[in-house]
């Protein structure tokens, strides 16, 4: 309130300036002088900082990842991919070499990566960890760091950003503290001469003159200096200012020679996938010139032949009415991306359709808001972050407390965690054998609080599945096994637990009270077990002639009458869960995309999402469907083809209210407003 609207209007129009610069391609209007901003606002120093923080924001948020990808080395941001991977070798050499004591060395400081493995985000989080927690020791110790080891021999526009983001660090700390009513902390600030020490520039240690007062100052929030450092646009826009810088950062730095291997892996089965793509694509094209060719011949033999014997042979070679294109239709409309740094393996929208959860390889989850009237197409807003200790691969949200979110990842454990406390709730080491570390479900009962978990092993994920180009060959030779366990939420108690040694689940769904848990497996198997008996009541095969499709998503109708199956061919059908010795209906086979997927080191399932209004309408993508998803009827023999915008495999979708999200292997999770015409 005692902030001037001149003031205002001047730091509205000389932002409008910068950021149509940017727009326009225009660095050098961007990076105009603090003394020129400072003009622009008539004077106002607060009114200044808050411009110039703001620019750095608007700067790093849409001109940093073209200028990265044009400075950045090779190996880019897939750099936090390799990371472990290459650490572990060096370890594996150390031991093998028998130079035990750098090992325990090389062990150790790995333990305490200041860098967090190049991770933008968990260094920011520690560095706001840090000055919230007004620990300034750590504060300064971590920055040193950074400018030592990051930031030292930057381009001269990138240091004079460094300079300005420290300062932001460190009136960040201040803050924290006066909020905090630690006075100490204050007079501890000041009196250790940090700015003295850290800010040797004469021109920025000018803009500290007024912060001297800040401990006496008795109502910062409502000072002109310092009200606009108070509010808590301020503290997001300042984070998203250093996550962006550190992450250009990180990207412009030169790879190791021994990170440049497995870039070059990636690459190779690129290459191979692509080759896949061509030789199918020249198949599918043989095959459709001889199709064309023999409508041409049949047109010239009718074309020969009486009109009543051409009637006559029309009525014969009338075709049964199925459906060879699926119908192209556009009827999603993007409301919100978000974006994480590695591939995306599962995406669920919360029961209350208030966020948005995201699963995905850089061993994070990510629960997302938006906003709910405009659809804007933009970015999908960051509320929590979930570390994990490796890859991430499945969630499941809790029907019952909309709050609690059950997370899978590739290290034998499950995270249960509970979003209004923004902590983790419980966490389950699931399975005793190592060799079963990989979580490739998990399903909340909210009727018995029971959450159902599957663990598998990476060579039984191959056995179900191999991906080939677009083809799925089963591979007998590799035995299927996994682990399947029955646990109470709230006391993470292990109520029940099934060792299968022939055969490894892939998707699980307890009906509404929770006696019956359906279960589809890689050995095309459907099997109904009955949870307090802890036994199989009811089984039966998917596979057309008894042959075996291994079934990579299962869903139970509204009614619970019928299941739907997806295969990893892409086949769909719906079963009776009271005749099951021939599906109710079948549905077209997901066609291969023009995007097909590319190989992986795990099983790469498929995913249906029932319309909660109406279960009889679903979407579904799966292995071969590229970056499309499909939209079936059960009561109409067609189906919808929906452009998702995605530019790599779509590998998970979700329906609830209105909303549909997917999940891609290009990084990116999209929200879509659904507008589909039933």
């Amino acid at each position: 309130s005692s902030i001037r609207p001149s003031t205002v209007r001047g730091c509205v129009v000389a932002h409008r300036m910068v950021f149509g610069g940017i727009i326009a391609g225009r660095r050098d209007t961007f990076e105009c002088s603090y003394a020129h901003v400072n003009e622009c606002v008539g004077g106002d120093p607060a009114a200044t900082n808050t411009l110039v923080l703001e620019q750095q924001a608007t700067y790093f948020a849409y001109s940093s990842p073209s200028a990265a990808r044009r400075r950045s080395s090779e190996l880019g941001i897939c750099i936090m991919e390799y990371l472990c991977e290459s650490d572990e070798l060096v370890l594996e050499y150390l031991l093998f070499r028998g130079f035990m004591d750098t090992l325990n060395t090389f062990y150790m400081e790995r333990k305490e990566d200041k860098l967090q493995s190049l991770s933008a985000e968990r260094v920011v989080a520690q560095l706001i960890e840090f000055a919230s927690n007004l620990e300034l020791g750590n504060v300064l110790q971590l920055w040193t760091f950074l400018e030592k080891r990051c930031f030292d021999g930057l381009e001269p526009d990138l240091a004079e950003t460094a300079i300005r983001l420290k300062n932001g660090l460190f009136r960040l700390y201040l803050v924290h503290a006066k909020q905090q009513e630690r006075q100490d902390k204050l007079i501890e600030f000041f009196k250790e001469h940090v700015i003295e020490k850290h800010c040797t520039d004469t021109p920025h240690k000018s803009e500290w003159r007024t912060w001297y007062s800040l401990p006496y100052c008795e109502h910062p929030s409502k000072d002109v200096h310092f009200a606009p450092f108070f509010q808590d646009e301020w503290m997001r826009l300042y984070a998203l200012s250093l996550n962006n810088f550190i992450s250009q950062v990180f990207r412009d730095q030169n790879a190791p020679k021994l990170l440049a291997f497995p870039l070059h892996r990636k690459k190779q089965q690129a290459l191979e996938a692509d080759l896949r793509s061509n030789e199918f694509e020249c198949a599918r094209l043989r095959e459709e010139i001889e199709h064309l060719k023999s409508m041409l011949a049949t047109r010239e033999s009718n074309m020969s032949m009486e009109p009543g014997n051409r009637r006559a042979s029309h009525t014969k070679q009338k075709k049964p009415a199925t459906v060879e294109r699926p119908e192209e239709c556009s009827q999603l409309s993007l409301v919100a991306t978000g974006i994480h740094s590695a591939k995306v393996n599962k995406c669920r929208l919360s029961p209350d359709v208030s966020l948005l959860a995201s699963a995905s390889n850089d061993s994070t989850v990510r629960l997302w808001s938006w906003d709910k009237v405009e659809i804007n197409g933009g970015k999908l807003t960051q509320e929590q972050l979930v570390y994990c200790s490796s890859a991430a691969l499945c969630l499941d949200w809790h029907a019952g407390e909309s709050h609690l979110l059950a997370i899978g990842d590739s290290s034998n454990t499950v995270k249960i965690w509970d979003c209004t406390k923004r902590a983790e709730s419980s966490e389950l080491a699931v399975s005793g054998e190592p060799q079963l570390s990989y979580v490739v479900d998990v399903k909340f009962c909210a009727r018995t609080q029971i959450l159902a978990t599957v663990n598998a092993g990476q060579q039984s994920l191959y056995a179900s599945a191999s991906i080939a180009g677009n083809t799925v060959h089963n591979r007998s030779n590799v035995r299927q096994r996994c682990m399947m366990g029955l646990w109470k939420v709230h006391t993470s108690q292990l109520v029940n637990s099934f060792k299968l040694d022939d055969y490894q689940v892939t998707s699980t769904v307890f009906n509404h009270n929770g006696s019956l848990l359906i279960t589809g497996a890689g050995d095309g198997m459907i099997r109904v077990f009955d949870v307090l008996k802890g036994s199989c009541i009811m089984h039966w095969s998917v596979g057309k002639n008894d042959t075996k499709e291994a079934i990579s998503k299962i869903s139970l109708t509204s009614d619970e009458t019928a299941v739907i199956s997806l295969t990893n061919r892409g086949d769909i059908s719906m079963w009776s869960l009271h005749k099951v010795s021939e599906p109710l209906c079948t549905f077209p086979t997901i066609k291969p995309s023009k995007n097909p997927m590319r190989s992986d080191n795990f099983l790469v399932p498929g995913d249906l999402a029932l319309n909660p209004e109406n279960s009889k309408q679903f979407l579904a993508c799966s292995p071969t469907s590229g970056t499309e998803i499909q939209w079936f009827d059960s009561s109409q023999p067609s189906r919808k083809m929906l452009q998702t915008g995605h530019i790599q495999t779509v590998v998970s979708t979700d329906w609830a209210s209105q909303f549909i999200c997917t999940g891609s292997y290009d990084h990116t999770v999209k929200l879509y407003r659904t507008n589909l015409t039933f």
